[in-house]
């Protein structure tokens, strides 16, 4: 290989680096946008509000959550009890402030159940229907279950645990 030969095979490999460097810069580049674009799509919540007596699902839920980049804080409750509690102490504000909340309630609980809450909560804070997003998360596969839910005012049923897809799949709905 005479220096004519050696000097376009550098060219050649300089430039083919600096493609591969303009490739990834352009993924980059696309995956920002498609971000952006996720979040532009995902609905204004002030809150959400995790009801789940199991730590470690609690645990991986939120991260889950968190891991989805929310600019809004993530509250938890270890019963349907503590929650209804919280929703009192907050119910005038979400009025007032016209907030927009998550619920992700499991079902099987003790103490409550999540179709006890919902009853509970369907008949004390009916008025905050057009504020607060109600979101089945529970392990229990049964279609009953998913039925009742529904029927008790539940938006949708997902099983636990929770992942980015679905997470993003309530967001955006």
């Amino acid at each position: 290989m005479d220096n004519g030969d050696k000097w376009l095979n550098k060219v050649y490999t300089c430039l083919n680096s600096l493609l591969r460097i303009e490739e990834l810069e352009l993924s980059c580049l696309i995956n920002t946008m498609n971000i952006l674009g996720t979040k532009l799509k995902m609905k204004k919540l002030d809150w959400i509000l995790l009801i789940d007596d199991d730590e470690i699902d609690r645990f991986i839920n939120e991260k889950i959550i968190r891991q989805c980049d929310v600019i809004f804080p993530v509250h938890t409750a270890t019963d349907a009890y503590l929650a209804l509690e919280w929703i009192e102490e907050k119910a005038k504000a979400i009025l007032s402030n016209n907030e927009s909340g998550l619920i992700l309630l499991d079902i099987n609980m003790p103490g409550m159940t999540g179709f006890e809450f919902l009853e509970a909560y369907n008949e004390k804070y009916s008025q905050l229907k057009n504020n607060v997003q109600v979101i089945t998360l529970s392990s229990s596969n049964h279609r009953s279950d998913r039925q009742h839910m529904l029927e008790l005012g539940a938006s949708a049923y997902y099983s636990k645990p929770l992942n980015h897809e679905d997470f993003r799949t309530i967001l955006a709905v």
